[in-house]
């Protein structure tokens, strides 16, 4: 089920809830009063993150996929469009994997189509802080062109690792996003593989690379 996340007075948290996400004299509450958890650790987590990418890159087990850029999907009532595919194949696919979806909308640059040009290619600078977290397989960049909205889309080993990622993330997205756009759906026991087809775009050839195994042509793949 896709949680909504939305903005409440400070006081209301601090008599209602524990430890919050604030920003401007407001507290972060996700749909229903459930407050997500500031993550102490949140920079060493990005620490270990970063050694673990180290790691992908030293065995070679990181790698960006082509084949699937431009591929389209039609996601919580927008068009959404890939724009760079990584993937790890250093976790075992296990029965427990999971996808976790992060939709959200940056705050500061807005609908500028010249500042989104350049998101979308320095965003991977960002890849050391989340791509070495444990149970790391797969993460979808996309956007949708017309609203200029974002969809981070995972594969995660286990539903654990994927939620423990989530909590992670939100600390960081969050202070970055317009107020209210940013949304999350964790679905255990799901493969990305049957996520995505069940929501291609009309129109979109399928192609084996939406599978989550690396393809044997090393021509559509990158090491990072």
């Amino acid at each position: 089920m896709n949680r909504a996340l939305q903005w409440t007075s400070i006081s209301k948290c601090d008599n209602e809830y524990g430890p919050r996400i604030t920003r401007l004299g407001y507290c972060l509450l996700a749909e229903g009063g459930q407050n997500p958890m500031i993550d102490k650790s949140f920079l060493r987590s990005a620490a270990y993150s970063t050694v673990g990418f180290v790691n992908h890159v030293t065995s070679r087990s990181l790698h960006l996929r082509r084949e699937t850029i431009g591929q389209r999907f039609r996601i919580n009532g927008g068009t959404y469009e890939i724009f760079r595919d990584t993937v790890s194949d250093d976790q075992p696919l296990e029965e427990s994997a999971s996808v976790l979806v992060v939709g959200f909308r940056l705050r500061l640059i807005r609908s500028n189509h010249l500042l989104h040009w350049a998101f979308q290619r320095i965003c991977i600078l960002t890849t050391p802080i989340w791509s070495g977290f444990p149970g790391f397989r797969v993460k979808l960049w996309m956007v949708d062109p017309r609203t200029k909205n974002y969809l981070g889309i995972y594969e995660w080993s286990t539903q654990k690792q994927a939620g423990s990622y989530l909590n992670w993330l939100l600390n960081l997205l969050v202070p970055l996003s317009t107020r209210g756009s940013v949304w999350h759906d964790l679905i255990p026991g799901e493969r990305l593989s049957k996520y995505l087809h069940d929501r291609q775009y009309p129109g979109t050839p399928a192609r084996p690379a939406i599978e989550s195994e690396l393809w044997s042509d090393p021509h559509n793949t990158i090491e990072v």
